[in-house]
């Protein structure tokens, strides 16, 4: 009876801490590739971009990971995914210029 208990709680505390899909997501295959700067590969960056257009449709705007990849954005001359994240940045969510780092090559 006890073995019994012990597996119903193992089963609980793993269904109740695991990731949701889109966590798993982010994780895997947006910020691993952001975080250890393969984006400077093109097709990575595309690839990259293509799930985070998913996520959006999915799930909303992701705001901060839209700024993250706004620096390989604007670095492989994706002028178009580069002046509408830009431009949803600033009117929808406040994005300042003032408050970047200065290091950005768009900056």
């Amino acid at each position: 009876m006890n073995l019994y208990y012990i597996k119903l709680f193992l089963f609980i505390s793993i269904c109740s801490f695991s990731q949701t899909r889109r966590d798993s997501i982010i994780k895997d295959s947006i910020l691993l590739p952001i975080n250890n700067r393969l984006l400077d590969n093109k097709n990575i960056y595309l690839k990259t971009y293509s799930i985070l257009k998913k996520l959006d449709i999915n799930n909303g705007y992701e705001k901060e990971l839209h700024c993250k990849i706004l620096e390989y954005s604007y670095l492989h001359n994706d002028s178009n995914n580069f002046k509408n994240d830009l431009t949803i940045l600033v009117k929808e969510y406040g994005f300042k210029v003032d408050f970047l780092k200065g290091n950005e090559s768009y900056y």
